[in-house]
């Protein structure tokens, strides 16, 4: 009776350490037990019946901000990408240059020649009636070592703030799967999860 009891305590305390990690079903990290820049990321919104909710950049923007929260920047994500095995960020020397400059081009070469991929801002500059797109450069980003999560994160490409939101202009989504990046039409539909105190 006595070897029984301790064999079930055993199983209660292996049972209890396993729910305690960051770990869910499938492998899946629950990201809302990590905090960026002092922030709590949130599970993945979902309506009513608990379906994934999808949004546009504007819609996503505005609902952060209707919680009471905010939208992630890509360098946050980042941030989290890096907390999880990322290689890492490296800066820009131009950041304020359009990234068809000359010089801004041959850094771009050079980082991507070392695994870095730049991440840009977008931004709309007004000349009196005209307006004009251009990208910057914010950062540079290498997710080698980030790892493949199945489950609800893993599945999610999740919008990121970039700059000025225009519905024919890009943003960028932060890929769950890979922790990488890709440019995205703002009009288009994705996952989001946001910042709160």
């Amino acid at each position: 009776m006595k070897s029984i009891l301790t064999a079930f305590t055993i199983c209660l305390l292996s049972v209890s350490a396993f729910a305690s990690e960051e770990y869910t079903s499938a492998g899946a990290i629950e990201f809302s037990k990590y905090k960026i820049d002092g922030l709590r990321l949130t599970k993945k919104i979902r309506d009513t019946e608990g379906y994934a909710r999808y949004f546009t950049s504007k819609e996503a923007l505005q609902y952060c901000k209707d919680i009471g929260g905010e939208l992630p920047t890509a360098r946050q994500y980042a941030t989290l990408g890096i907390q999880l095995g990322a290689k890492g960020i490296r800066e820009t020397s131009f950041p304020n240059l359009p990234d068809e400059i000359e010089e801004v081009e041959k850094e771009i070469r050079k980082m991507r020649a070392d695994g870095y991929e730049p991440v840009r801002k977008f931004w709309i500059r007004e000349n009196g009636e005209i307006w004009w797109w251009i990208t910057v450069v914010d950062f540079y980003y290498n997710y080698a070592g980030f790892p493949e999560y199945s489950g609800d994160f893993g599945a999610d490409s999740l919008w990121t703030y970039s700059g000025s939101i225009e519905i024919r202009q890009q943003q960028y989504i932060f890929n769950g799967p890979d922790g990488s990046f890709g440019p995205q039409f703002a009009a288009g539909q994705n996952s989001i999860r946001c910042l709160l105190q």
